[in-house]
């Protein structure tokens, strides 16, 4: 049972492709605060029902641009 608030093991690997691919694009480093900000906002992103990886992905993009 996941509980509200909580992220399934399928949840995590989308939302670290999504922030992999963000940062690999942009060449952010893994210790940066742009990584934490960008990882805080995929999460609301996925809390607010973009769960589809590519979608998620595009929409980290246009974020910064």
């Amino acid at each position: 049972m996941v509980f509200p608030g909580f992220l399934n093991p399928e949840d995590l690997v989308i939302l670290a492709a999504a922030l992999d691919d963000y940062c690999r694009t942009f060449r952010i480093p893994s210790d940066s605060e742009e990584r934490l900000h960008a990882a805080r906002h995929a999460l609301i992103l996925f809390e607010n029902g973009c769960r589809d990886p590519v979608e998620l992905s595009q929409k980290l993009k246009a974020k910064r641009k």
